[in-house]
């Protein structure tokens, strides 16, 4: 009988006591490191996860020193002779193959690699010393192990302190290691260095990618990201929220030195048991000082990972509240945080800048819930948030509003400066928007020098001797000159959209500036950009003339005021679905600006959108082409850093505007109406927006579940040249409209329906629907009265370059 392995699974699971559990598990990862006396020589391990292939085919596996009883690392290295080891990977869809193809040159991954240092938290080593117990009498090597350990186990050390957060609440919890994770660095042939994460409580449970660095900051690259198997077939679902968040009350205090000081209470209820900790979203400026839970208190672990923020893309700071005891599934518990910082501060000129706009207290930005605050600011300043006021008072130096949401709201923003404001009341709602008094320094216009003639005698011509340089003083700038016809147009976008997508989350809109060139719509709060204030005369040169003034002065606003029904009532499901909110938001604004200028407006917006997303990169790739609208901030890449905002913003309207002209005006915002009210207080996927506007599909058109639409235009990339020729001929009654339509310029699999209208005279029009292919598309139609007019894509609607 074989002798059996001593397995290191047999480890007594040892947790922590949870006074101070956080920060020893903390402590022990760090220390960790590699155990040179459990490694071993393997040949043929093979593991999967999910969709993930690796095999260890030939050399060395050692695992790391326990940490809180289980072993949570191990490092393979293909260090003998012919040693090798392989991963595999076939992502599942169109838009995904496409991406791993763009970045790695292939649409499949199947890399040969030297070394692989794993991080992990679930059953990994146990599956790893089950195989190895399967191949035959484990082979122990203490000398390699002794080398192994010098020259890995700081960069295992590392890496898995770079995964602190996820490590210390996954090792405190008591639920299945199922529900753990797994990350690999791997050292490839041909690909180089490259991370691999498989993890069952993202929303893409499969990641791989790598670190690079542009300006002088890490950046992840992402290659590939979606759906594991199990998750995909429905086998294995998303695991529901840990607990859910409702009522907040917080009360800041904005100090004169703009240091912030808060007090958040919210209260929260377990869904499920098995979670010793809980994790909230902080900004990095702000640090947690106190904890309590119903009164008791709490341990707090505030530690930034590295790698999986990276990952992740997270900006914010993930930190774990570890309570005193376990906490029971559907009772209610009050959490009390203090915490300080520094989220505010001065662009100059009694100008300010709130950085941490909806991250400067401990939430759950995913979960909606009301909101009662209370800021106590010094009298020099004014304060506006989100939010109904419900008392507004002057004590002595200081200031006292307090304010609440009269919906549930996903996270309540503040701005602050010496302003102006004007008040509009549109009942049911009202409109405050707020102006800097002064400008700031960046925007302030410069003193020029200008060469003039100076004073000679009437009797003599001036002559070079005559000229001389003068310093010209710039005319002063008012940044309150707009603001009345400002909040005017804000009034009137708020109506406008409420009328088409119901009421608001919050009753009365607050605008105020923010310093830069762009704007954030949060519920009842817009932070509108200080460009957008000042007279398009006294702009800065490059926030003015062509499309830059349409924007700052027509578009920006409009679109950050329909944040309030996109991004605020409805929100988006995962990154891979955030294009829907901007671009919601964005056609939204243009449905605007075309009741107030006209449909040419819209066609001049539209034209430009298509010409931007056709301008090429140094390396002659078009923005449009760097990927799918579904990427997401994957769209940001040192060769077109543009492209995200084009894609995202100007395609997405473009979609937005073809699904339009496909149902028709009424249908189309009627659709709207409908997902605001479907998706209230919810979040939406790309999937879900499709089925939804298939129901306002009029009857038997084209591709009726809009499968083809956005199979092409959201999960794919084109934009395609058509030529259009056709013939009139014949005579009544059998006229016949005949002709070809050719595409070109996009990949052979890219084929969409073009709508084709024949105008018969007395507003009589046959629409008939063209696919496009690879070669020609032949038409011919029958009629019985000669047509006035043939006409492709009516409209503007396919984003499309006609010849």
């Amino acid at each position: 009988m074989k002798r059996l392995l001593p397995l290191l699974a047999l480890l007594p699971f040892s947790l922590p006591a949870w006074a101070g559990a956080a920060a020893e598990l903390a402590n022990q990862i760090r220390e960790a490191g590699l155990d040179r006396d459990e490694c071993y020589r393997v040949r043929d391990v093979n593991f999967t996860k999910d969709d993930l292939r690796l095999y260890l085919t030939d050399g060395h596996l050692i695992f790391g020193k326990p940490v809180g009883g289980r072993r949570v690392s191990a490092v393979f290295a293909a260090d003998v002779e012919a040693g090798d080891a392989e991963i595999l990977l076939f992502p599942p869809t169109r838009s995904e193959r496409l991406a791993l193809a763009s970045l790695t040159g292939a649409p499949n991954l199947n890399e040969h690699f030297k070394l692989a240092v794993m991080v992990f938290t679930d059953d990994t080593c146990d599956a790893l010393l089950k195989l190895i117990q399967e191949r035959g009498e484990p082979r122990k090597s203490a000398e390699r192990g002794v080398l192994m350990e010098q020259e890995w186990g700081s960069v295992a050390r590392n890496l898995s302190s770079s995964f602190e957060i996820r490590m210390v609440r996954d090792l405190l919890s008591s639920r299945p290691p199922s529900n753990g994770f797994f990350y690999a660095a791997l050292s490839g042939g041909s690909l180089g260095n490259f991370d691999v994460v498989y993890d069952p409580l993202a929303r893409e449970q499969i990641t791989v990618g790598k670190v690079a660095f542009r300006n002088e900051r890490a950046h992840f690259d992402t290659w590939t990201s979606f759906e594991s198997r199990p998750f995909r077939k429905g086998l294995r679902q998303f695991p529901p929220p840990d607990i859910v968040v409702s009522d907040f009350r917080l009360d800041a205090t904005l100090q004169p030195d703009l240091s912030l000081k808060v007090v958040t209470k919210v209260k929260v209820t377990p869904t499920e048991k098995g979670y010793r900790s809980l994790a909230f979203d902080l900004s990095a400026r702000m640090r947690i000082t106190q904890a309590l839970i119903d009164g008791v208190p709490a341990e707090v672990f505030q530690r930034e990972s590295l790698r999986e923020n990276l990952i992740r893309g997270r900006r914010d700071d993930l930190f774990l509240l570890i309570p005193p005891g376990e906490l029971e599934p559907g009772r209610q518990y009050e959490i009390e945080f203090h915490h300080e910082g520094e989220v505010v501060a001065q662009a100059g000129n009694g100008v300010y800048y709130v950085g941490s706009r909806g991250n400067w207290y401990p939430n759950r930005p995913t979960q909606f819930a009301h909101c009662d605050a209370v800021f106590r600011y010094p009298t020099t300043l004014d304060l506006v948030s989100g939010g109904e006021v419900v008392e507004q008072r002057t004590e002595g130096e200081w200031r006292f509003t307090r304010r609440r949401t009269s919906s549930p709201v996903r996270f309540l923003g503040f701005n602050l400066g010496e302003y102006r404001k004007v008040s509009l009341n549109r009942k049911p709602y009202s409109v405050e928007v707020f102006a800097n008094r002064k400008l700031e320094p960046a925007l302030q216009p410069q003193p020029r020098q200008v060469v003039a003639p100076q004073h000679t005698p009437s009797w003599r011509r001036p002559g070079p001797e005559d000229l001389v340089t003068l310093d010209v003083e710039p005319l002063p700038v008012d940044p309150t000159l707009r603001l009345e016809g400002l909040a005017s147009e804000i009034a009137d976008a708020f109506e406008f959209m409420a009328e088409h997508f119901g009421p608001p989350p919050i009753r009365n809109l607050t605008v105020s500036p923010i310093p830069g060139a762009f704007g954030q719509g949060f519920p009842g709060l817009v932070y509108l950009s200080t460009i957008s204030y000042l007279d398009p005369k006294q702009r800065p040169a490059a926030a003015s003339g062509g499309y830059q003034q349409l924007f700052f002065s027509e578009i920006l606003h409009a679109h950050e005021t329909a944040h309030q029904w996109w991004g605020n009532i409805v929100t988006s499901g995962s990154y891979q679905d955030d294009w829907l909110m901007e671009a919601l938001a964005n056609y939204s604004a243009l449905l605007y600006l075309e009741r107030r200028k006209g449909p040419d407006a819209l066609e001049s917006v539209l034209t430009e959108y298509r010409r931007r997303l056709l301008v090429k990169s140094p390396s002659g790739r078009t923005t449009e082409s760097v990927g799918p609208i579904i990427w997401g901030v994957r769209l940001d890449t040192p060769d077109v850093p543009w492209a995200w905002r084009a894609i995202t913003y100007e395609k997405g309207s473009w979609i937005m505007h073809m699904l339009r002209r496909r149902m028709g005006d009424e249908k189309f915002l009627g659709m709207l109406g409908e997902l605001r009210r479907r998706y209230e207080f919810r979040t939406v996927t790309t999937e879900q927006f499709r089925a939804l506007a298939a129901e306002f599909m009029p009857p038997k058109p084209a591709d009726r579940q809009l499968e083809s639409f956005f199979d092409n235009w959201v999960y794919a990339t084109g934009i395609p040249t058509l030529q259009f020729r056709h013939t009139v001929r014949g005579k009544a009654p059998a006229w016949r409209v005949a002709g070809t339509l050719t595409q070109s310029d996009v990949a052979t699999d890219f084929g969409i329906d073009v709508p084709l209208e024949i105008h018969l005279g007395k507003g009589k029009v046959e629409t008939h629907w063209l696919q496009t292919d690879t070669e020609p598309t032949s038409f011919s139609f029958t009629l019985r009265q000669k047509p006035v007019k043939v006409v492709l894509a009516p409209g503007d609607s396919v984003l499309a370059v006609m010849k």
